[in-house]
């Protein structure tokens, strides 16, 4: 039913904390039944011989082009070898929960699949207030943007929109497909599941080439009416609500004397989604 993508990369040499993280979670998936396949893409300068003997010896794919890949080019090879049904793009700092893929398959049978754009679980830390699994965290809902940390699509949607977009090195890549899901009128489901995230393993430790002041000027370049700066991420994120009692109270967060206090108004008002956007089963 699944096919899981594994995003690994290491920037600065032989890092062996970064293949352990992607050994764990590629672990975590393979043992599960519901999961048919998982690929490790690698896309470090050079292969790894030793992660590649390793995850291959476990039962999994070891991907890698021949060259250093983007963050989204690293998920998009992935996708493309993928023969499931639902593909799993999954960070390699991010380690499913035991019961995770059995929570997905039960929620995917008790709804219209074609409505799903894209499933997201509950994480121990995560740069999206509403996404952190002490807040509110038994309900299923609906959110107007997500994360790309674990993500479920339907491989034939992902396809559709292009996969993950390559303009970005690793920031509002998630913004970019949260866009397209909401022009597309399908939606990002939230669930009650918990995985751990080690937050920004890759990011911090793995001499990433991330740059967010580029993409932010990207996004901005790109998309300029959903720019709001002061606001989380300096996004109008109201604007992907629908109308209520939530964009009302992000726009009151204007009221703020600084910028920075407006930010912090607004990612205690996101804490909210989960709350007041809840989904009955």
């Amino acid at each position: 039913m699944f096919s899981v993508v594994i995003n690994h990369y290491s920037g600065g040499g032989y890092a062996p904390h970064l293949a352990a993280a992607s050994i764990f979670s590629a672990a975590l998936s393979v043992r599960e039944p519901l999961v048919k396949e998982v690929l490790l893409v690698d896309g470090s300068l050079s292969p790894d011989p030793m992660l590649q003997n390793y995850v291959q010896n476990m039962g999994c794919q070891y991907l890698h082009a021949g060259r250093r890949l983007s963050f989204a080019e690293g998920y998009n090879l992935g996708a493309s070898q993928a023969s499931q049904e639902w593909v799993v793009l999954c960070a390699s700092d991010v380690f499913p929960s035991l019961g995770c893929y059995g929570a997905i398959s039960d929620f995917l049978s008790k709804i219209n699949v074609d409505t799903v754009g894209c499933i997201i679980p509950r994480l121990t830390s995560s740069d999206l207030p509403y996404q952190k699994s002490r807040f509110f965290s038994r309900y299923t809902c609906t959110v107007p943007i997500m994360t790309l940390n674990f993500n479920v699509f339907k491989r034939s949607y992902l396809q559709s929109i292009g996969g993950v977009p390559v303009e970005y090195s690793g920031n509002y890549n998630d913004i970019e497909l949260s866009i397209k899901i909401h022009d597309d009128r399908r939606r990002i489901y939230m669930l009650p599941i918990r995985c751990v995230h080690y937050g920004s393993l890759t990011l911090q430790t793995g001499g990433s080439n991330v740059s967010a002041e580029r993409d932010r000027a990207t996004f901005a370049a790109r998309h300029p009416n959903l720019v709001d700066y002061g606001s989380m991420w300096d996004l109008r994120v109201a604007s992907l609500m629908k109308p209520g009692l939530l964009p009302l109270l992000l726009y009151v967060s204007k009221i703020s004397p600084t910028r920075h206090s407006r930010s912090i108004i607004t990612r205690w008002i996101l804490r909210l989604v989960p709350l007041l956007s809840a989904i009955t089963m």
